[in-house]
Order: C-alpha cells, then structure tokens, then sequence
C-alpha cells in the first residue's frame, strides 16, 4: 500500500472476482482491499462489502436457526415474551426432554408452572408443574414461591371460612420451605408470611371442630396437602 494505490488492487482483483463471484471471495477481496486502505466509497470495495455483509448475515441467521432449534428453551422464552403461552409451554415440555441436567429441568417446570397459574389461569396444572419443580430441585425457592401464590389464590374459592384458612396455612408452608431452601427469596417469602399470619385457622373454629392445635389435617380445595394446624394469635 506504500507503492500502489486502491486503483492498483481493484484492477488487480476485480477480474478474477468477477470470474467467481462467490461470498467467499467477497469476503477476501474485501477484506484484502481494507487492509490497503481504500476508501469505503470506492464502488468495487461497496460492492464487495455489500455481498459479504449479506452473506455473512444469511449464515449468522442460519447458525442461529439452528442453535435454537437444538435448545428449545430459548424458542420457548421468545414465545413467551411474544405472549404465544401455549407455544411456550409446548417449547418448555421439549426442552424437558431434551435436558439431562436435574436443576434446569427444575427451572423448565416451573417456568411452565408460572405460564399455567398467571397467564392461563389453569391453577391445577400449575400446581402439577411446580410440584415437580421442587421435587427435581429442593433449593428451587421459587418454585415454593409459586406454590404459596397459587394456594393463596385458591383459598379464596374454597367454601367456608375453616377451609380457606387451612389454605391459607399450606401457602405460607410453602413460603417457609421457600425462606428455608433459597436465601434470594427469603426477604419476599417473610414478607408473605407477614401478611397472611393473621389469616391463620381461628382457635374457635378449631375448638368446634375438634381440631387441636399440631394436629395434621388435609386442607382439601383440590391441592392434595396436608398441614399441621396452628391458630391465629
């Protein structure tokens, strides 16, 4: 480049370039051309810049096909985001057969979980879902987060007053278990646990019931579980 001008390796280059025309050779001459300093509003360096740059994006967009294609999971967050819920569930079940590692499949689970409770409103399904999460990762704090959330939202249909407060004792289980396997939660679930603590099973109700307190009873509502009674102060 201190002898010859860019005038110089274009002529030099432009013919065997126009022989074979391909990305390839775009992307050498081009790159050929930068090294020896041609202006970038030299026609032949545009142009050769122009076939290389669409090139190199054709295959940056096949590689990157094809690496979401072989992690799902990532098909199933774009889906997601695109409000496509169903789409994302379906990706996240993939993705599940695909992993081997126990923990990401915890996350799969409850990121299924979280779809089914807040976006599709399929309480039961989501109950399935993130008790699987914490069964595959006991540490998963937020997969117990999730099952206070929806044992919450579900005490609140359960029938009579006794019913929703043992509900409402198996959701703050969960954002126990939740303070106790995962320190990053541990500030929300005792937050949780403040203000539901006066919703508790009344000692009155319990009386009537012949129900003391440490007693173990099912608290029914359809989430299959199980609490050790403790009443309202």
């Amino acid at each position: 480049r201190d002898i010859f001008d860019c005038t110089y390796f274009v002529n030099k280059w432009e013919e065997g370039y126009r022989a074979d025309p391909t990305p390839e050779n775009a992307k050498k001459i081009y790159n050929q051309l930068r090294l020896q300093g041609c202006d970038e509003s030299e026609p032949f360096y545009v142009e050769l810049k122009s076939s290389y740059e669409k090139w190199a994006a054709s295959v940056n967009a096949e590689k990157k096909a094809e690496y979401e294609a072989s992690h799902p999971g990532i098909l199933a967050n774009k889906a997601y985001k695109a409000g496509n819920y169903q789409e994302a569930i379906n990706k996240y079940q993939e993705a599940l057969g695909k992993e081997t590692d126990i923990t990401r499949k915890s996350v799969y689970n409850n990121s299924i979980a979280s779809i089914q409770f807040r976006k599709m409103n399929d309480n039961n399904g989501a109950i399935s879902s993130a008790k699987k999460a914490v069964s595959q990762d006991p540490t998963n704090g937020k997969a117990y987060m999730l099952l206070g959330d929806i044992y919450a939202k579900k005490s609140r249909s359960c029938g009579d007053d006794w019913k929703t407060r043992l509900v409402i004792k198996a959701a703050m289980d969960k954002y126990s278990e939740a303070k106790s396997a995962d320190p990053t939660v541990s500030d929300e679930a005792s937050k949780k646990l403040g203000i539901y603590s006066s919703s508790l099973p009344q000692k009155t109700e319990g009386f009537m019931r012949k129900v003391k307190e440490g007693q173990i009873v099912n608290c029914g509502c359809g989430i299959n579980e199980k609490v050790r009674v403790r009443f309202a102060k």
